[in-house]
């Protein structure tokens, strides 16, 4: 299974010089101009087996961006402006706005859904929901202060998704006709103020089912998932069915560690385990930033 990377976005941020403001937008304030360019970006993709290789060309950033939020917040925490766009709109990736001198924090979210945001009038409040198996998050908050001078700053928006793959290492039975993998006690929000991942009291879970189609899907199988939990330990459920979705057999593995921006390996057998154990690595190369020029 192929892996996108951390993808490495240039963000500019020019603020034109006007007169002094209060620290908070007031109907009075004069306002100065914002604008930041999303651009397009290199990646790295990783096999699991046979390390990574980089790809010869920019990618641009509706390939994996599909949904692009903007917050700014005041100093006291409450939001001032927020932003939303969609990959079709005409100017995806360039975001304009308007702003007195000040302190802000922006934060910036890219994902593959249009997610669910909760409590965005504060900064302390706000939240991201992302459930989708595939939804790969990114997130990026920074404080800059608007003065009299023009501003241009770069800023990095890091993945904050983990990876779990599966790799069955083993030929599965005739009779197997669709896997199950189900991640429990994962998280589906993450939070600006901690930029890290909440599990409720009810945690979720996530699942992902592979049909078994022919030979080649039956012949140590992978597959894989997006999670947010890189706080507490995960359990991983990988089950297998016959065609009247009668469980065959499966494992069940315990204590799975998940690491924002890498992927976190689960290899072993299901009908074949000698040991009665299915290991667990960590794949660093996953999350390795590849610089490549605009």
């Amino acid at each position: 299974m192929k892996v996108i990377s951390l993808l490495s976005i240039i963000v500019l941020l020019c603020f034109s010089s006007c007169k002094k403001t209060e620290n908070n937008p007031s109907p009075e304030s004069e306002l100065h101009a914002l604008t930041l360019t999303l651009n397009g970006f290199g990646q790295i993709i990783t096999d699991a087996k046979n390390g990574g290789f980089t790809s010869s060309d920019p990618v641009p950033l509706k390939d994996y961006v599909h949904f692009l939020n903007y917050f700014i917040y005041g100093q006291d925490g409450n939001l001032v402006h927020s932003l939303k766009q969609a990959d079709t709109d005409a100017n995806f990736g360039k975001i304009t706005d308007q702003v007195p001198s000040g302190t802000y924090s922006v934060v910036l979210v890219g994902s593959r859904y249009n997610d669910t945001f909760g409590g965005t009038t504060t900064l302390s409040g706000s939240k991201v929901l992302c459930s989708a198996v595939d939804d790969d998050l990114f997130f990026k908050r920074i404080s800059i202060t608007v003065g009299s001078d023009d501003l241009s700053q770069n800023v990095v928006l890091d993945r904050v998704s983990c990876y779990v793959e599966i790799s069955i290492d083993e030929t599965l039975p005739v009779e197997v006709a669709s896997i199950d993998v189900s991640v429990l006690n994962e998280a589906d929000v993450f939070l600006f103020s901690t930029e890290s991942a909440l599990v409720g009291s009810t945690p979720a879970t996530k699942k992902l089912t592979k049909v078994i189609s022919n030979d080649s899907d039956r012949s140590n199988p992978k597959m894989g998932m997006c999670v947010l939990n890189a706080v507490s330990d995960l359990s991983v459920q990988i089950y297998c069915y016959d065609s009247a979705k009668k469980y065959i057999n499966g494992v069940k593995v315990q204590n799975v560690k998940c690491e924002k921006n890498r992927k976190t390996i689960l290899y072993g057998k299901i009908f074949a385990m000698p040991s009665g154990e299915y290991p667990i690595s960590v794949n660093p190369e996953w999350g390795d930033p590849i610089p490549k020029p605009f």
